[in-house]
C-alpha cells in the first residue's frame, strides 16, 4: 500500500513531554498525508493506546478503507519536567496535588500497599523480574542485569517508589494500517484480527483520597469478558500485555 491508499489517519503523541505542541502539523507534509482526512489526540502515557482504539473504532465505522494508525515519542530532545516535576494543567483541579507520575504513583502505590499487604520488597521483586525479561531481549531498552539488593537500595524519589521502578524516558514511532474486514482480505494473506477492545476514563479532579473502589479498568475487562464469553480469564487468555510505567502497577492492574 501507499499513502495514495489511505484515507485516514489517527496520529497520537503525548505533546508535552516531549517539548512542542502540535507536531502533526509538520509530520503530515513530511509523510505525503496533505489533504487527507484524520486527527491528532494525546493521553499520556497510554496515547499509543488510545491512539489504537480510535484506529479500530474509525475502520468499524464503514467509511474508510484503510486508517493510518501512528504514534511516537521524542522525549530524547525534552526537557522532561514533566515526568521529573510535575505540570498541573488547572490549579483548580491539581493544586492540592503535585502532577507527575512519580507523586501519582507514589500515592497509588501506598494505598495499594496499605490495603493488600505489599511490601516494598515485593515491588522490587518485581522489577528484578521485568529485568530479567529485558535481559532475554536484545531490543529492550534497559538491560541491567539488576539484583533484588540494588532495587530496594536505589535513590528514593517518592515513597515508596525509587528510580528504577520507574520507566526509562525514550524515543521510537510505530505505526500500523487498520481496515474493515474485506479491504483487510485484500491488502494481505496474514492480517491481524481485532476482535474487540473498549476504552474507559474516569474525569475530573486529582486529590489526595485514596484510590477509588471503582476502577475503569476493571469495568472495562468486564464488560469486554462478558462479550466475548470469557468466564475464566487465567485459563483462557494465554498472553497479556499490560502497561507499567512503573514496577508497582503491575501488581495494581494485573489483580484488576
Amino acid at each position: 500500500m501507499q499513502m495514495k491508499d489511505i484515507d485516514h489517519l489517527v496520529m497520537g503523541s503525548f505533546e508535552i513531554a516531549d517539548g512542542y505542541y502540535s507536531p502533526d502539523k509538520w509530520i503530515i507534509p513530511e509523510i505525503g498525508a496533505v489533504g487527507k482526512s484524520g486527527f491528532e489526540l494525546q493521553n499520556v502515557g497510554t496515547t499509543g493506546g488510545v491512539v489504537a482504539a480510535a484506529s479500530f473504532n474509525s475502520a468499524a465505522t464503514g467509511l474508510f478503507d484503510a486508517v493510518l494508525c501512528l504514534a511516537w515519542q521524542k522525549m530524547d530532545e525534552g526537557a522532561g519536567a514533566f515526568g521529573r516535576g510535575g505540570g498541573g494543567a488547572n490549579e483548580y483541579w491539581t493544586g492540592q496535588f503535585p502532577m507527575s507520575p512519580i507523586t501519582n504513583f507514589a500515592r497509588r502505590t501506598y494505598a495499594y500497599m496499605d490495603r493488600s499487604g505489599c511490601t516494598e520488597e515485593h515491588i522490587s521483586m518485581v522489577r528484578v523480574k521485568q529485568d530479567q525479561c529485558a535481559m532475554k531481549n536484545e531490543y529492550a531498552q534497559l538491560r541491567l542485569g539488576l539484583t533484588l539488593e540494588q532495587v530496594m537500595n536505589d535513590a528514593l524519589l517518592a515513597w515508596p517508589i525509587r528510580r528504577l521502578h520507574m520507566c526509562p524516558t525514550t524515543a521510537g514511532a510505530a505505526a500500523c494500517i487498520v481496515c474493515p474486514e474485506e479491504k483487510a482480505k485484500k491488502v494481505t494473506n496474514k492480517p491481524v484480527w481485532v476482535e474487540d477492545w473498549l476504552t474507559c476514563h474516569q474525569g475530573g479532579a486529582l486529590t489526595m483520597a485514596e484510590d477509588p473502589t471503582s476502577s475503569t479498568l476493571r469495568h472495562a475487562c468486564d464488560v469486554v469478558y462478558k462479550r466475548r464469553g470469557i468466564t475464566d480469564p487465567l485459563k483462557e487468555i494465554q498472553a497479556w500485555e499490560v502497561y507499567e510505567p512503573a514496577s508497582p502497577a503491575e501488581l495494581m492492574w494485573i489483580e484488576e
